[in-house]
């Protein structure tokens, strides 16, 4: 922590419902985009809070860090598939 010593200074009110969309792209367990058939979209991937699919009936969204944790490892799983899907594509 260091200390603030030059103003302005701001602040923003967040509540629970400041949650991106969660919901909003489909994707499968590889992050590959899901289209309007159901079907991935071969080299497509989406990953964070603004992806569907993932959350169940039981999601809690007052645990508003478990969306940053879902961020950071979907983006993982994401590059790791679209690493795996070229190099088998070449």
């Amino acid at each position: 922590m260091l200390p603030l010593r030059t103003a302005p200074y701001y602040g923003i009110k967040c509540n629970v419902d400041f949650l991106e969309t969660i919901g909003g792209i489909k994707i499968d367990e590889h992050m590959e985009v899901i289209d309007t058939q159901g079907n991935p979209i071969p080299g497509l991937y989406a990953a964070g809070a603004d992806t569907g699919g993932w959350e169940g009936d039981t999601y809690c969204v007052k645990l508003a860090g478990t969306t940053f944790s879902f961020a950071l490892n979907s983006g993982r799983i994401a590059g790791e598939n679209a690493v795996t899907r070229k190099t088998r594509s070449s």
